[in-house]
């Protein structure tokens, strides 16, 4: 795993599971999709973010449960929770 400065995350005191393709991942609690992503190792070099809600590169789509409909956010501001669902990664994110 790439070493990534522990400085960049919120606060957290564990990690909570999320969903991306099927797959189980487990990143801080308190922290944003972006920062979430970051944890996991994804791959941003074909993104470019502002971090702040302005250029809405960011967006993507998840779901609270298997039985819920998909929402759009900005991963820049939506945090991540136990059992998210991400169904659809920002554009150029890959894992």
């Amino acid at each position: 795993m790439e070493n990534i400065n522990p400085d960049i995350y919120r606060d957290y005191d564990r990690l909570v599971e999320i969903k991306i393709k099927d797959k189980s991942y487990h990143v801080p609690e308190n922290n944003c999709t972006l920062r979430a992503l970051q944890f996991i190792n994804a791959d941003f070099t074909m993104t470019k973010f502002c971090w702040n809600a302005e250029c809405e590169n960011c967006l993507f789509k998840f779901k609270e449960s298997e039985s819920e409909k998909d929402k759009a956010a900005l991963a820049c501001q939506q945090d991540t929770f136990d059992g998210m669902i991400i169904t659809q990664l920002p554009h150029g994110v890959r894992l």
